[in-house]
């Protein structure tokens, strides 16, 4: 595809709009191809000459509504082409947009459905051998570029966030006056509602899935419960060393929920709960390396409706500093919310 040529222009915002654009017209490409392989390399073949080798309802849940994220591109790829004949002043890849914004919607419900399509999957691989050896050898296609099935499948996710901030940068350097900039306000406020929904759902599945985890791969005691109210959202984890009076470190591993932060010891694939701390409740202390014997990278969380005081021994300068910051943010967050419901 060659470029289209464009008069010499002097104006900055003028030449990255040009360049953006260059770019969301190559990476829709690249994107049509990939979910080309989606579709002809995996969907098709699974429907037709490896009929049986997945069940009909496993294909569905694992492939979506893909095929009408394909047309839905294609009908976008196929705008923009037409869009380079056109001067660039009267060039409106917002109204492009904003014409396929129906087939994009499209796109929460494939967003929405993308936790069950990796669990299915690995169901299928488990249930027949022959699955993960029809997808090793998929992968080995020049098409597929060594990825495997799930890099494919995350693609369209991918596609419309990167829509979002192509957008946004588009939005930075069209001139106010241009007809396109108020037609692509309106494009980006529909895309951000739908790449909205799709990070929601995200959160929501990946909180289920969290859920699910603590439940059944921790060793509780009898005494022991730990209970999740229905706007319960699972935020991060990370594993750490914590370090005891005596100046040794023993391994940990932490889950964080917006409601609370659950502080365990792996062992052998389970965990071994040792707190569970409403997150209203805790308090961080930053431990200033050299100042306590092996304290590197390390904080104090602290529960401030008792005694306990955990010392959390990080990897890293960069760990530590993201460790603190999720949990701080998770803290800020429901005190906030405490207080305004008192």
């Amino acid at each position: 595809r060659d470029k289209p040529k464009y008069p010499e222009e002097s104006n900055k915002k003028l030449i990255a709009r040009r360049d953006t654009f260059n770019e969301l017209i190559h990476t829709e490409e690249n994107y049509l191809k990939d979910l080309a392989v989606i579709i002809g390399i995996y969907k098709k073949p699974l429907e037709s000459h490896y009929a049986g080798l997945i069940s009909p309802h496993y294909l569905k849940i694992i492939f979506s509504n893909v095929e009408e994220l394909f047309e839905n591109s294609l009908s976008i790829y196929t705008n923009f082409l037409e869009l380079e004949l056109v001067p660039e002043k009267l060039q409106s890849i917002g109204k492009c947009f904003i014409d396929n914004m129906v087939g994009i919607k499209n796109y929460s419900e494939y967003c929405i459905n993308q936790t069950s399509a990796s669990e299915t999957l690995e169901k299928a691989i488990k249930i027949n051998g022959h699955v993960k050896e029809l997808l090793d050898s998929n992968q080995k296609l020049p098409q597929c570029k060594q990825l495997d099935i799930l890099s494919f499948l995350i693609k369209p996710f991918q596609r419309i966030c990167r829509y979002s901030l192509l957008i946004k940068e588009l939005l930075k350097n069209i001139p106010k006056n241009w007809s396109d900039h108020s037609k692509m306000q309106l494009a980006k406020k529909s895309i951000d509602a739908v790449v909205a929904v799709a990070n929601e759902e995200q959160r929501f599945s990946d909180t289920i899935q969290k859920m699910i985890e603590v439940q059944s791969n921790f060793i509780w005691n009898d005494d022991q419960i730990v209970k999740f109210s229905p706007e319960c959202k699972y935020l991060y984890e990370g594993a750490y060393k914590e370090l005891d009076l005596k100046g040794k470190h023993s391994k940990g591993y932490f889950f964080l929920f917006d409601e609370m932060i659950i502080l365990s010891k792996p062992t052998k694939g389970k965990y071994i709960p040792k707190a569970i701390i409403p997150i209203e409740n805790v308090m961080l202390w930053d431990i200033k390396d050299g100042s306590q014997k092996n304290a590197k990278y390390a904080f104090q969380l602290v529960r401030v409706d008792a005694t306990d005081k955990y010392t959390i021994c990080c990897h890293g300068s960069t760990e530590k500093e993201t460790y603190l910051s999720a949990i701080n943010e998770a803290v800020s967050e429901r005190v906030s919310l405490v207080n305004i419901n008192e």
